[in-house]
């Protein structure tokens, strides 16, 4: 996949986390639609409160339709947003080409930037998907590391720091359970399996489309 020398020139003031990284800048209009998702399984998550469930979707909701800004800037690859649930949040092909990938957008919302690895979710019905994108949200300068994540509003977004992606083998391979003691800002009770991948293993987002 290739992008534009606008994106790595445009947001040079942010500290950047990743190697050879990709930032989309947040707008207002990507704000207002990631507020307007629904709430998923709402009644199924009890130990959240529905501020940590918003920002948990909107900041996943923004950090799916920046990599759909990223894919728009490749000459090569065209995609269908199918915005996660119970399926993946996108399929990207290359175009005249026929193979497919269902991508999963992993978005880091963690203020502390040393948060920064990749959380996959190994209980996915049907499998793994094919490919995970690891980006991670830059907040405003008025966002602290001594901030509670969940006492910031969504409006504090500024930007999305993409770092690479995996594939369904990498996570295989190089995937391990991390001893959290908490998930979440609470005891982590494993309710779902998490496997972390260390963000120097990731691939880099200009080869995302050349295999396809």
């Amino acid at each position: 996949m290739s992008t534009t020398q606008q994106v790595t020139q445009e947001y040079e003031e942010y500290e950047r986390v990743y190697d050879d990284s990709r930032i989309v800048n947040v707008t207002d209009e990507m704000l207002e639609e990631a507020q307007e998702q629904e709430l998923i399984h709402e009644g199924s998550d009890t130990s959240r409160s529905t501020q940590e469930k918003n920002i948990h979707r909107a900041s996943g909701y923004l950090g799916e339709i920046a990599f759909c800004k990223l894919l728009e800037q490749s000459n090569s690859l065209s995609y269908v947003h199918k915005g996660g649930k119970t399926e993946p949040d996108m399929v990207v092909w290359k175009n005249l080409g026929y193979n497919s990938v269902a991508v999963d957008v992993k978005t880091r919302l963690a203020i502390q930037k040393f948060k920064s690895d990749c959380i996959v979710k190994d209980d996915v019905v049907g499998g793994l998907h094919d490919r995970y994108v690891l980006c991670r949200i830059i907040w405003s300068d008025d966002v602290t590391e001594d901030d509670d994540v969940y006492s910031v509003s969504v409006d504090d977004i500024e930007a999305i720091e993409f770092g690479g992606w995996f594939n369904d083998d990498d996570v295989e391979m190089h995937g391990y359970e991390p001893n959290f003691a908490t998930m979440h800002g609470k005891p982590n009770q494993n309710n779902r399996k998490n496997l972390l991948l260390e963000k120097e293993l990731a691939r880099r987002l200009e080869y995302f489309g050349c295999d396809l």
